[in-house]
């Protein structure tokens, strides 16, 4: 007997199962999908940058390179001359690719997949693919980035295209975005409960997202699994010992306090500088780069080669160079850690400038890569450049301690992560008393930083029902002017499926199950909007006949807007005809996408976060 798979009958099935029993086998199906391509980029990303190696002169074979950090093969260059060229090339390859097959794929990635959970956007499906190849190039050719952002970029891309696979609903397609992106990170980093904790702390400033918990976890677990088979379980970073006393007595608290400070005070440079050089190229691009924005990243990979060329520790992710010369208890010397002829002390805060600034040129300028492995390697100088002048007066605890706790401290601070980056850092150095004592500093420079975010998708927090109610919303629109003004453009959603008026009731109700949708836009065969149904109006038209197109039906007295509307406007006909919801339109009369109430909520939560 032959038997067929029907996908229909199986999401009825599944649908059926609890809420943990649907995310056990969901959740191991998009972290095994997530891990497998996490790994392709990861590989690739070894080639890339051995091929850079070899070309450099540093090595004799291209295939023998097992390491991501190009500022390794820099140092130990002979054809030294070839280091700017490499790093433009990388650019240049990278911003062509993303900017001829899909350019969402610029940037660091994280924000993106940030915007796609919080606003139900499915991602194409090239992008896992491009974003994998695009970083790869730019990392592997010298770019100051590293494999975080492209890795959320991926698993996010991973769990939409999933979920479209599966029909899944609007609200489970989040979910899976977090999962993916917790499956990506895991399945790299070899952080399993850090990735997982990341991927729910990472969409909100202040609030974690506890609903994906469990398909993260599982995801993660999952990911870590298949990576542990594949690359083996070795950490990033070497593991330490410490004495429990000494880490936990008075003196070293006191340390962690002014290394709060310290490290906030990094955090504000850090996100001042990525944030100015992102909003420069942006106003470039829109002045003299229309049409070719794929030259932004070269612009700014010139900058960072120039740099790189004088001093290769600023280039590449930095992640080797920092386990090698700085987190390793047993080194005594630096070798090679000088620059410029300046004491070790001088070169570290050098260091930790110009990794600054060539990370904001590669990754602001549009270049394809994440912001964890700089921040990592700007964190853990800081740290043991903290341990070195000041620690080690206050506790006897030793630098490299410190630079463990730096590098949570400061990305925590940065991308308002304070928990997940704590876990990772510790499951990275296989020392999970460092949690404590990298909460509590990461928890303090978070909380100096204020709002300041490197990720500006990230919403302050959770939106509560209370803040959603359109009444409550116009009040506090009418109370500040400034965003009342605010046009439509800024908070249309364009995920929303839309229906022909030709197609039958069933269809339109199949429509609306599938992507949970409250109502549905129907347009007519020029693309020209004729309102909108929901589930009052199908049940109606059932009684008729399933068979009965939609245009033969009385539509939702539905607000129609232009995109320039102003959000007072809008807010105000939603109440005047009592539904939550606006379809925007052209000039024309054809549909753009529609204004959800939650997502005005969410830039309401936003801008009140802001100015209290």
């Amino acid at each position: 007997m032959i038997m067929t798979f029907n996908i229909s009958d199986w999401l009825i099935r599944i649908r059926r199962f609890t809420f943990i029993e649907k995310w056990l086998i969901l959740g191991t199906l998009v972290g095994a999908l997530s891990a497998i391509l996490a790994l392709f980029f990861y590989v690739l990303l070894i080639l890339v940058t051995g091929v850079s190696a070899w070309t450099l002169g540093a090595i004799d074979n291209p295939l023998s390179w097992n390491s991501i950090d190009f500022s390794i093969a820099a140092l130990n260059a002979k054809n030294k001359f070839l280091i700017v060229t490499i790093v433009i090339l990388g650019a240049l390859l990278s911003g062509l690719i993303v900017y001829r097959f899909e350019p969402t794929a610029e940037g660091p990635g994280a924000d993106a997949a940030i915007r796609a959970y919080h606003r139900g956007i499915k991602f194409s499906s090239k992008i896992p693919v491009v974003k994998a190849i695009a970083s790869a190039l730019l990392i592997g050719c010298g770019g100051s980035a590293g494999v975080q952002g492209p890795s959320l970029q991926i698993g996010a891309g991973i769990g939409s295209l999933l979920s479209k696979f599966l029909r899944l609903s609007i609200e489970e397609r989040r979910l899976a975005i977090v999962a993916g992106m917790a499956g990506a990170l895991s399945a790299i980093f070899r952080s399993p409960i850090g990735s997982a904790l990341f991927a729910i702390e990472v969409l909100y400033r202040k609030d974690v997202e506890t609903e994906a918990l469990v398909p993260a976890i599982i995801s993660s677990i999952v990911a870590y699994t298949i990576s542990s088979c594949i690359i083996g379980i070795e950490r990033p970073f070497p593991s330490i010992e410490v004495d429990l006393r000494t880490l936990f007595n008075p003196y070293s608290l006191i340390a962690y306090v002014i290394l709060g400070l310290f490290t906030a005070c990094l955090a504000f440079f850090y996100i001042h500088t990525y944030n100015g050089v992102k909003s420069f190229f942006l106003k470039l691009e829109k002045r003299y780069l229309i049409g070719r924005k794929w030259l932004k990243p070269v612009i700014g990979a010139s900058i960072v080669g120039c740099i790189g060329f004088f001093m290769p520790l600023t280039l590449g992710s930095g992640s080797t160079l920092v386990a090698e010369y700085i987190l390793s208890p047993v080194k005594e010397g630096f070798i090679g850690f000088e620059v410029l002829g300046f004491e070790l002390i001088a070169s570290i805060f050098i260091l930790i400038v110009l990794k600054v600034i060539v990370t904001a040129f590669s990754i602001g300028s549009g270049g394809s890569g994440g912001l964890f492995a700089p921040a990592i390697y700007i964190g853990a100088l800081s740290g043991f450049l903290f341990g070195k002048l000041i620690g080690s007066k206050i506790t006897t605890l030793p630098s490299h301690i410190f630079a463990y706790i730096g590098m949570a401290s400061l990305f925590g601070a940065a991308t308002k992560t304070p928990l997940a980056t704590s876990f990772i850092v510790a499951e990275m150095s296989g020392n999970y008393a460092l949690i404590i004592p990298a909460l509590f500093t990461s928890l303090l420079a978070s909380e100096i930083t204020g709002n300041m975010t490197i990720y500006e998708a990230q919403i302050p927090r959770r939106i509560q029902p209370m803040l959603a109610k359109l009444s409550t919303l116009l009040e506090i629109v009418k109370k500040h002017l400034d965003i009342a003004s605010l046009k439509v453009l800024d908070f249309i959603n364009e995920s929303y499926e839309v229906a022909n008026w030709n197609i039958k009731c069933s269809q339109a109700l199949e429509i609306m199950a599938r992507n949970r949708q409250r109502f549905i836009p129907v347009i007519d065969d020029q693309g020209k909007i004729r309102g909108a149904i929901d589930v009052t109006v199908i049940r109606k038209a059932l009684e008729l006949g399933k068979d009965t197109p939609l245009l033969y039906l009385e539509m939702t007295n539905s607000p129609i807007v232009l995109a320039d509307e102003t959000l007072h406007d809008v807010i105000e006909k939603m109440i005047h005809q009592g539904v939550d919801y606006a379809i925007v339109v052209d000039d024309e009369e054809k549909y753009l996408g529609v204004v959800l109430v939650e997502d005005i909520a969410i830039a309401l939560a936003t801008y009140i976060t802001k100015t209290t």
